[in-house]
């Protein structure tokens, strides 16, 4: 069977009801203990099973590298702080309980010296002493008071109870006086009763049952009278009991007794009721008998400063002026009353002067609290003292005796437990025996039935037991993080090691804005450095997806590399590679092959099924581009290819991209007829002079600068997605009507100085920015008054234009009057808010905004940003 069905087996032969006190024996403990420690072992067990399934290669590669003498020590480390958390705790319990028992059996009382906590008792008249004289005072006071009821009162920790039992009543027992003391609890009117009863010579004869309180008190008193003795004198000590935890019922009997007594005023009686005088106002409220200070009433007051160190010293306790000051002002901070001090405090102060020397080590008003913590906290029975001290305190901050039978009860300790945590805690003077068979206990005063009732609701189990409940998932965690760390270190230190040399032999990592990692030769390199690259990158956890070698004109052959994952490729200028096959077998969607002088070749090109996006601008030589026909590029450069003069291999290709610029070999757009193409660049391309093929389709962006061929416009009309075109110094072109009604937003008429009329632009509603540079024929820019939406214009050397007023209610942004001579005036302008005005004269600038020269400056600084060329 094992430890857990034994533990459990053992548990479930006992009740509910016993379970909880077997958890709080040591066996019980142990019981606990060994089933959290087998839980914790299977859990070790488990995370390593984990590991060595998920991680089988990692841990054999770590195993290796390390050696066994450092791998299995790691491995071990979580079952050695599994052990520490668990035997450590039960090795020192069990030497604690071992010493409780000791204490409990030998039964052993200690005595206390001149500080205590508890209050003194009868037998402790000669050791008792104020220095203010009070217990004379209150001696006086009461032997010659003629009333019945009699109010005794003071703060808690003032020392009421220690002044009455050790000095007052016993003078007034020597003077004749009959004392009886009691502490009221569940039956206050049959308590007083059996005490009466029960107390020598105070009744003639036995009471008989049918007696009332009233008729027990009138016949002591009619004895004492007759006898001559003295009054009997009863003392209920700690009245505010009373006055705030019986039931109505329960007072209903004594009260009727104190209304009796108010009225006959009983001369052979007296009843002394002492309390706290923060509780003074209940008498009130209860409509107990009033009283008049000095005659009914005695008040007991804490000592002043110069009694306190009389206090002190009277224990030993003598302490430097300096020492003095420190201590009273802390002390100041907890009375309730600065200048005053209980003996209650100076008790507590003394006994924790004993502990440090004479010297007041820490904050001083903090001694009593450290002293009662560390009471509880620190000593052999703390196991057990939260449970036993917090049943022997009431809610309300009071102290309440309880016999051990009663405690073992109501915490389900065993004997031995709550009397060795008893005796230990007697022996610090927290706690008194009431009985002469030690079975019925207190705490030793309210004050610090209060005290600890505020530590017990913070005070925590040291740091090693809180710890133990998380010990498992703490050092699961830690160590499986810790064992990962090394699983994945090695890798790591081969990234850091390959990136590195990569450095080193020219390698720059780059990141761009698609979010393709890579790398960028950023000095020359040469094919063994591509070597190198192509053996360092399984070693970098992120793919290789872009390398960009440009200018790389040492590089000859790229099969190092044809192995990694590229996505895109810049090889631009790379004069020196005269094979593509290497890239056959790359997962490429970009790849530029500008400028490379040495290919003659595309066909390597044919199984890249994956690419998108090819440069080949600036080949030289014939080039062939039916290799390409059956892939799904969609944007393709021949800028500058000289060689191409036939664009139908490529007919059938989802292009929406393509560049021609300068491409002076094409002379048929035919091939175009079918592609899904949204911009079109034809700059420069003098020999094509139709643009027929163009009709119907979706282009949004078209570059005709330059196109000197081009000199009808008319296959535009039906280009109804054309929102950019520029027609800069197109020079065939004359007529402009077949842009009339297009979705245009940007146009550049630059240098077209044979069209004078520009009336076709009012329709183009759309129309954002608008260049107008050179056209010297131009003189109206009336039409411009109808676009809602034209923000930016370039009139900059134009000479034709004199009149800025159709502008005035435009919402242009930016406009443009570099030389342009013959405008003068620009406060047409003045109704555009936020313009910025470039390239304008001082004289200009003047009719708009006066005598300021520090507008040119302003104006000037904000277009060098801006840019002077709206078309741009």
């Amino acid at each position: 069977m094992s430890v857990v069905e034994t533990a459990k087996s053992i548990t479930s032969m006992v009740g509910d009801e016993h379970q909880e006190k077997l958890s709080k024996t040591f066996l019980g403990s142990l019981l606990g203990q060994s089933i959290a420690l087998v839980g914790m072992l299977a859990s070790y067990a488990a995370a390593l099973f984990v590991l060595f399934k998920l991680f089988r290669d990692n841990m054999a590669d770590l195993q290796k590298d390390l050696g066994p003498g450092l791998f299995w020590p790691i491995l071990g480390a979580p079952l050695a702080v599994i052990l520490l958390f668990v035997f450590v705790p039960m090795a020192f319990r069990a030497m604690r309980e071992r010493r409780l028992k000791r204490i409990a059996i030998s039964n052993e009382v200690r005595h206390p010296g001149r500080f205590r906590l508890y209050p003194y008792q009868d037998t402790d008249q000669e050791d008792f002493s104020r220095p203010d004289g009070a217990d004379v005072s209150a001696t006086t006071w009461l032997s010659g008071s003629d009333q019945a009821i009699l109010y005794f009162f003071g703060a808690s920790g003032t020392g009421k109870s220690s002044m009455l039992e050790a000095s007052v009543l016993p003078r007034l027992r020597d003077e004749g006086h009959i004392c009886l003391t009691l502490r009221i609890d569940r039956d206050p009117a049959a308590q007083l009763r059996d005490a009466i009863a029960e107390t020598p010579f105070a009744l003639p004869q036995p009471p008989h049952d049918y007696l009332t309180l009233q008729d027990m008190l009138q016949a002591v008193s009619d004895a004492r009278v007759s006898a001559g003795e003295k009054p009997m004198i009863i003392v209920i000590d700690q009245f505010e009991e009373f006055l705030i935890l019986n039931s109505d019922a329960d007072r209903v009997p004594l009260l009727d007794l104190f209304e009796w007594l108010d009225a006959t005023d009983p001369p052979g009686v007296r009843l002394l009721l002492t309390m706290r005088s923060d509780y003074r106002e209940l008498l009130f409220k209860l409509n107990l008998p009033s009283y008049q200070s000095g005659k009914g009433a005695f008040e007991l007051a804490p000592f002043t400063r110069r009694e306190a160190e009389a206090f002190l010293g009277a224990g030993g306790q003598v302490l430097s002026p300096e020492g003095y000051r420190t201590l009273f002002a802390g002390l100041d901070r907890i009375e309730d009353t600065p200048g005053l001090y209980r003996p209650i405090t100076l008790n507590m102060v003394g006994l924790v002067l004993e502990r440090m020397g004479r010297r007041v080590q820490g904050s001083p008003d903090r001694l009593v609290q450290r002293y009662l913590r560390d009471c509880l906290a620190s000593g052999q029975s703390r196991d057990f003292s939260k449970l036993v001290i917090g049943n022997m305190i009431t809610s309300s901050g009071t102290k309440v005796p309880r016999n051990v039978a009663e405690i073992v009860t109501r915490t389900g300790l065993t004997e031995w437990q709550v009397k060795a945590t008893l005796h230990e805690f007697e022996g610090e003077g927290l706690v008194r025996s009431l009985d002469p068979e030690r079975s019925l206990w207190e705490v030793s005063h309210d004050f610090i039935a209060r005290q600890m009732g505020l530590i017990l609701g913070r005070l925590r189990a040291r740091w090693f037991r809180r710890a133990a409940p998380y010990v498992l998932a703490t050092v699961t965690a830690l160590w499986v993080g810790a064992l990962g760390f090394f699983l994945g270190y090695w890798p790591l230190m081969q990234e850091s090691g390959a990136l590195r040399q990569l450095r080193a032999a020219g390698f720059v990592r780059t990141e761009d804005a698609a979010g393709l990692d890579g790398f960028t030769a950023n000095k020359p390199i040469g094919n063994g450095d591509l070597e190198l690259l192509g053996r360092l990158a399984p070693q970098i956890r992120d793919p290789i997806d872009k390398l960009i070698l440009q200018d790389q004109v040492a590089i000859t052959d790229l099969t190092p590399i044809s192995h990694l994952p590229i996505r895109a490729l810049d090889l631009f200028g790379d004069a020196g590679i005269r094979d593509l096959a290497p890239l056959s077998a790359m997962p490429l969607e970009t790849l530029s092959l500008a400028r490379m002088s040495g290919i003659t070749d595309l066909g390597p090109l044919a199984g890249l099924g994956k690419l998108e996006d090819l440069d080949l601008s600036h080949l030289g030589g014939e080039v062939d581009l039916r290799p390409l026909a059956g892939l799904s590029i969609r944007r393709l450069n021949l800028s500058h290819v000289d060689g191409v003069n036939d664009l139908r291999p490529i007919a059938n290709l989802p292009l929406e991209a393509l560049d021609l610029s300068n491409a002076d070999g094409i002379d048929s757009l035919a091939a175009l007829r079918r592609m899904p193409l949204t911009e079109l660049n034809l700059s420069n391309v003098d020999r094509v002079t139709s643009l027929e093929p163009l009709r119907g389709l979706s282009i949004v962006r078209l570059d005709l600068s330059l196109a000197d061929g081009i000199s009808d416009l008319d296959p535009l009309r039906d280009l109804n997605r054309l929102e950019w075109l520029s027609l800069a110094r197109a020079s065939r072109i004359t007529d402009l009507s077949p842009l009339r009604g297009l979705p245009l937003k940007h146009l550049d008429l630059t240098g077209l100085r044979q069209i004078a009329d520009i009336d076709v632009l009012r329709a183009s509603r759309d129309l954002r920015s608008l260049c107008l540079t050179d056209m010297s024929s131009v003189t109206s820019l009336d039409p411009l008054r109808w676009l809602p939406d034209l923000s930016l214009l370039d009139l900059s050397f134009n000479d034709g234009v004199s009149d800025l007023s159709p502008l005035s209610d435009t919402p242009l942004q930016r406009i443009n009057l570099s030389n342009a001579g013959r405008i003068g005036d620009l406060s047409p302008l003045k109704r555009i808010d936020g313009l910025l005005v470039c390239g304008a004269t001082p004289q200009q600038l003047e009719t708009l905004f006066g005598d300021n020269p520090d507008v040119a400056v302003e104006l000037k600084a904000r277009c060098s940003v801006d840019m002077y060329r709206a078309c741009d």
